[in-house]
Parts: C-alpha cells; structure tokens; sequence
C-alpha cells in the first residue's frame, strides 16, 4: 500500500462492527496521499444508511486540485 501514489478515499461507518475505524485509519497510514472520512449513523454499508453523507464526502473529495506525480 505504500507505494500507491493516487489520491485515496478510505471511508467506513463509525458503527461497522466487522471492519472498525481503527482497520481504516491503519490502512490511511500506510497509503501516503490517503484520506479517512467517518460516516456518521451508518454501520457496514454507508452507502445505504448514510447516502447523504456519502455524497457529500465523495464530492468533497472530488473537488480537490488535481495533482499529477
């Protein structure tokens, strides 16, 4: 994972019980451009408990300068 040079979005529920926050912000350490983003009220599957907040945070990404390396 270190040697991925992409920009990364990691995100999880802040109520997955299977895959904690603690795997995620792990994961975000090891990928040097990576960036965490907790969705509140969601477990699992974000996408489907928290789609607002899911879009918003994916939007949030997207709009960040794009930088080649």
């Amino acid at each position: 994972m270190r040697r991925i040079k992409q920009f990364v979005l990691v995100m999880c529920g802040d109520h997955d019980g299977q895959n904690t926050q603690r795997r995620h912000e792990f994961m975000v350490e090891l990928i040097p451009y990576a960036k965490l983003e907790v969705i509140p009220n969601a477990g699992q599957v974000p996408t489907l408990e928290n789609p607002d907040a899911v879009t918003a945070a994916l939007r949030t990404w997207m709009r960040q300068p794009l930088v080649l390396r």
